[in-house]
């Protein structure tokens, strides 16, 4: 089975940018695989390509400034190609998106990079955090702009370097039809968000907290490991319960 995809790829950069040529993301309806980056120049660039898919547009191809379209600091210029491909989903990636490079979200980033069934995107506004992450990097000055961006089916973890920071992404996230929005905490932290939460008008009650399996440790590859291991659980499940159901003869 198959479906339209719009893919938008970087042909060229001028200046400072925040990917390079040759970075590619994949847009459908409702989903997104990959990032080219920049918090508003992919959320106009994925817009874009919504409107292509829902108007039957096949290809286009534009040039951006960061600065004067997009009002971002880096003040480079891309070059974007957009084609119209279609889309296999024998082996659908599952989205992830992780807001916070710090030691943590860099374990769940690269443990969950290496199993290969998960799309991961990694969020922080400090570029020197962001080097040599695995998964796609994207710099976001406001990480919360960019919670648009994530895809309906995507499992988020917010786990970055500031509480406050952590709190107005799961204020953001609740606004979201989001597949699953998971939280690094203790449970005094977890019992402070809630109430906070509720106060801002928000129902906490979909976010998991804490995230892993404490039974295995507090070390960022042991909570990895048991975010790893929950998920694919989870995917399992999910796969199976789709499986028609043979009739006993």
């Amino acid at each position: 089975m198959t479906q339209k995809v719009i893919e938008i790829s970087i042909l060229s950069t001028k200046g400072s940018t925040p990917r390079n040529s040759g970075t590619t993301m994949q847009i459908t309806p409702t989903g997104q695989s990959g990032t080219i980056g920049g918090g508003q120049l992919e959320l106009q660039a994925t817009q874009k390509a919504r409107k292509m898919l829902s108007d039957g547009q096949t290809s286009f191809e534009e040039v951006i400034t960061l600065g004067a379209n997009c009002g971002q600091c880096c003040g480079g210029q891309v070059r974007l190609n957009y084609q119209e491909n279609t889309e296999s989903k024998a082996v659908p990636k599952s989205p992830i998106w992780i807001f916070g490079a710090g030691h943590v979200g860099r374990a769940i980033a690269a443990t969950l990079s290496s199993i290969g069934r998960f799309d991961v995107t990694v969020v922080d506004p400090r570029q020197d955090w962001l080097l040599g992450v695995d998964g796609a990097p994207m710099l976001a000055q406001d990480s919360v702009a960019t919670i648009p961006l994530v895809p309906q089916d995507a499992q988020i973890f917010i786990l970055t370097h500031s509480h406050d920071l952590d709190l107005t992404l799961c204020h953001a996230a609740l606004k979201r039809d989001i597949a699953g929005i998971h939280l690094i905490g203790s449970a005094t932290k977890w019992e402070r968000f809630k109430r906070r939460l509720r106060a801002m008008g928000s129902e906490p009650s979909r976010i998991i907290c804490p995230i892993g399996d404490t039974r295995l440790g507090k070390e960022p590859m042991e909570i990895a490991l048991g975010v790893a291991h929950k998920l694919l659980i989870d995917q399992a499940a999910t796969i199976t319960e789709s499986q028609p159901t043979k009739a006993i003869a």
